[in-house]
């Protein structure tokens, strides 16, 4: 179980702080125990109640230091993800959104950014989609690691930015 202050990642929301855990604040006669949490991207006033016992939503705890830095020297490693059909991309998106695991946002943004370079040599652009999922995986990632390795979002970035180029 999280305490209040802990940071999660929860679902499609991303890193969120637990702000309270409470009784059912919509039906008294809900006897679970919810977490109040704060997602620290997007909407800065909005709630998410969550019982203690949800297992629809993946929710879980941030990296370890160790285990993000060992994410970061493996982005290479990691591969694209796999949608054998063109109109299966959007679903391919959303799930590995809804997974809520760094190394599935890593395979989200290299796909994008194979396509993306793929799109530019036919003078294409790039469906807003696309463009949309990879801006939600990047900040759901970068959010993550700059929190557990204390550095801004800005450097994790440019940090992944190099192993994508290296890769390539």
């Amino acid at each position: 179980m999280f305490k209040v202050g802990d940071h999660v990642v929860y679902g499609t929301n991303g890193v969120c702080l637990v702000s309270d855990i409470t009784s059912s604040p919509f039906d008294k006669k809900d006897t679970r125990t919810y977490y109040v949490l704060r997602p620290l991207t997007g909407a800065s006033t909005s709630l998410i109640y969550t019982p203690v016992d949800n297992d629809r939503v993946p929710m879980r705890p941030l990296l370890a230091r160790g285990e993000a830095e060992a994410l970061l020297d493996t982005v290479q490693a990691i591969p694209c993800l796999d949608v054998p059909e063109e109109r299966a991309r959007k679903l391919t998106y959303r799930n590995a959104i809804a997974a809520a695991e760094p190394k599935t946002y890593i395979s989200l943004i290299k796909t994008v950014e194979g396509r993306r370079v793929d799109f530019c040599g036919t003078q294409r652009r790039l469906p807003d989609f696309e463009i949309e999922y990879d801006t939600l995986a990047r900040r759901h990632l970068y959010t993550e690691l700059s929190l557990v390795l204390g550095r801004t979002a800005a450097e994790i970035s440019e940090y992944i930015a190099e192993r994508f180029a290296l890769a390539q």
